[in-house]
């Protein structure tokens, strides 16, 4: 059963910088099964800490429905984003596979606010 996960959305200064952030988002759904508490744990922790380590400054689950989610990574500017491509595309793969799920679609961009 999945329960209510609230976290409140932290707004990272720019610190002067004149490279505005820049994020990823990728949308997945499951092939089996619902979203729960452990799979939501799990990716928190052990994904995220993945993905903290390749350079992004956070990283947020969007539960969007019972078996679909969207995962929003901010990285503090473009060369970032950039340097971390070939570990994202690693780190989806092993999703896919922990998951049994399917990414059905991404951007990237500039991140404003």
């Amino acid at each position: 059963m999945l329960t209510a996960h609230a976290a409140s959305i932290k707004v990272l200064p720019n610190e002067g910088r004149t490279c505005m952030r820049h994020f990823t988002i990728t949308h997945w759904e499951l092939k089996e099964g619902a979203i729960e508490d452990d799979m939501i744990r799990r990716i928190t922790t052990e994904f995220f800490d993945t993905i903290r380590g390749y350079g992004a400054e956070d990283v947020r689950l969007l539960v969007t429905g019972t078996e679909t989610l969207s995962v929003l990574t901010v990285y503090p500017d473009e060369d970032a984003l950039k340097a971390a491509r070939g570990d994202a595309t690693a780190i989806r793969e092993k999703a896919k596979t922990a998951f049994r799920a399917d990414m059905t679609g991404s951007a990237q961009g500039q991140l404003h606010g």
